[in-house]
């Protein structure tokens, strides 16, 4: 199973300020494998009836273990909670990718269909082996041709879900104390997710923006110094090169072909931002410029006007010779691209 990040570097903080130590590393003479079964919704299930909401009425234990009635009935499987997904089938190729998804991020090298009970349900594991071997980033064209290697680079990379990052960041790359790339998920701000979209496309879309960075970084490290002591234009061009590109793999967890990259109201946002940058560029106060770089990249999604320009620019880039024009932006450096993005 290809893993593109992996979940081995975990920390936890609760809200009385509890921690745990990161646990981090590979052992390379071990492999982690995972049971898997198939059998919900599977051959013939008549509903889904959950053994959890049951014990919460008044009289549930008595109608779980004694009855027989249409909301507990006799013979048939019971989930023990409501899933993250719903009460699904299993074979539903939609929840297997999401399953797919989850088991390559926590690093499980492979899997064991467990069929202890004489059925194999192959309409369920053909659809999960497919999806295993179908499994690919969104935009993955764009990948192709700035990063020839992002399957090696992101080999190496590692993923964190943690409690307690300081707001707004709710996914951001750092390096371990290893110097390993990884990318920082925190799950207490992503709270604000649920109920408005759906929370697997929202870490979809953060994967895909932060791995973005770590390839970004791997084939331009020099953006390491020009962000962090940088002078402030060239800080401003290498946060507008980096995020640019980030931005635009990830815009909307959509392939590119699927935005209207010429909808009045993008159109709008850049006209907005351009002002923006227009602005900062001219900027000659430190104290002021300092407000200028943080507000270039975080805020409100599109009132980041430096990740704004990148992304507009690199779209009508897109628009007039696809994944090869961006490549040729890419090689071309982040020096003066914060300009690039005004014409």
């Amino acid at each position: 199973m290809d893993k593109c990040s992996q979940l081995n570097h975990l920390v936890g903080l609760d809200k009385y300020g509890r921690a745990f130590a990161p646990q981090a590393g590979v052992r390379p003479d071990r492999q982690v494998g995972l049971f898997f079964w198939l059998w919900i919704g599977q051959p013939a299930a008549t509903g889904a009836y959950d053994a959890g909401a049951l014990l919460e009425q008044e009289n549930g234990r008595d109608i779980l273990f004694h009855q027989d009635v249409p909301e507990s009935p006799d013979g048939q499987q019971h989930f023990w909670g409501k899933p993250l997904w719903g009460y699904y089938d299993s074979a539903d190729e939609w929840v297997i990718r999401r399953q797919i998804e989850l088991l390559m991020l926590a690093g499980v090298d492979f899997i064991v269909f467990d069929t202890t009970n004489a059925r194999t349900y192959p309409q369920v594991y053909e659809q999960v082996l497919r999806t295993v071997e179908t499994f690919v980033p969104g935009n993955r064209p764009v990948w192709d041709a700035l990063f020839p290697d992002w399957q090696d680079i992101l080999r190496g990379a590692e993923t964190a879900l943690i409690v307690g990052y300081p707001p707004p960041n709710d996914a951001v790359v750092l390096k371990s104390p290893a110097g390993v790339d990884t990318a920082v998920l925190d799950m207490g701000l992503w709270v604000q997710y649920l109920g408005a979209v759906p929370v697997e496309r929202v870490a979809h879309n953060l994967l895909t923006h932060e791995l973005c960075h770590v390839c970004i970084h791997r084939h331009r490290p020099e953006l390491d110094a020009a962000q962090e002591t940088g002078d402030y234009l060239s800080r401003l061009d290498a946060f507008t090169f980096d995020e640019g590109f980030a931005h635009f793999v990830s815009y909307n967890d959509r392939e590119a072909n699927q935005v209207d990259w010429d909808a009045p109201e993008l159109r709008a946002v850049w006209t907005r931002s351009a002002a923006a940058m227009r602005s900062a560029r001219q900027e000659t106060q430190p104290a002021q410029q300092q407000e200028q770089l943080h507000s270039a990249v975080f805020g409100s999604y599109y009132d980041k006007y430096a990740c704004m320009c990148g992304l507009y620019y690199l779209a009508r880039c897109w628009q007039g010779g696809g994944s090869a024009r961006l490549a040729e932006e890419f090689a071309a450096g982040w020096q003066g691209f914060a300009e690039k993005t005004l014409s």
